[in-house]
């Protein structure tokens, strides 16, 4: 059942929308979740994603609200580097903040805070924004790259032609918007049951569309480079 909280901790949020649980004592954290971390700080600091306790402004009697003073914290983690579990459990988002977000970047919005069908309820702003069903461009988008019927029975055989249709949609998507992180963009992919790549985790799909993400996120994806030991 979804959460009714109206703001959730970044660690939270990473945890939950790769379905894992929060609360576990991780002995190390799972790439998906990390990825997690990456694209909502990215947003934060890119000013996409309004966080009360991570903003631009520095305000002289609260500097540890700045992103200016968290950037160490906050760098280390966009590049993979270190993922800080008190700074993350510091740092809320709230349920509107998020949902606006979504809406803006056509993300789905994620099943663990947000009931299917569910619309936008705050007080002075906008009531239109979308449900969390399937969005419209994953149905336009199984559309455009969807086989014809005989063909999808061979392809369903094939798995090379199967992630020819994973990297058809993943082109589809970020010929819309070149900002969408890979993880994103697979996890989009594999939440359109219409697709036959679908049956396939994102983490799968991810690994085949990779070379056709753009450059700053191709930077940014898979397990942090080890240093080597001085």
């Amino acid at each position: 059942m979804p959460l009714f909280d109206d703001a959730l901790t970044i660690w939270e949020i990473g945890f939950r929308w790769a379905r894992k649980n929060p609360d576990r004592p991780w002995a190390w954290i799972p790439m998906e979740v990390k990825d997690n971390f990456r694209m909502v700080l990215r947003a934060i600091v890119d000013g996409d994603l309004y966080c009360e306790t991570l903003t631009t402004k520095v305000d002289p009697n609260w500097p540890q609200t700045s992103i200016r003073h968290n950037a160490r914290g906050i760098d280390a983690c966009i590049d993979g580097e270190r993922y800080d579990r008190r700074f993350l459990k510091a740092h809320s988002i709230l349920r509107w903040e998020f949902a606006q977000w979504c809406d803006k970047g056509v993300i789905p919005f994620p099943q663990f805070w947000f009931a299917r069908g569910w619309l936008a309820e705050e007080p002075g702003h906008r009531t239109s924004l979308r449900k969390s069903s399937d969005s419209i461009i994953l149905a336009s988008l199984a559309k455009e790259v969807r086989p014809a019927t005989g063909e999808a029975k061979k392809k369903s055989r094939n798995n090379e032609a199967i992630w020819d249709e994973a990297r058809a949609a993943a082109k589809a998507i970020w010929a819309e918007s070149r900002s969408v992180p890979s993880m994103e963009v697979a996890r989009r992919i594999h939440a359109n049951k219409q697709l036959s790549v679908s049956r396939f985790t994102a983490a799968a799909i991810r690994k085949h569309i990779a070379d056709l993400a753009p450059p700053e996120f191709r930077a940014i994806a898979g397990r942090p480079k080890m240093k080597k030991p001085s």
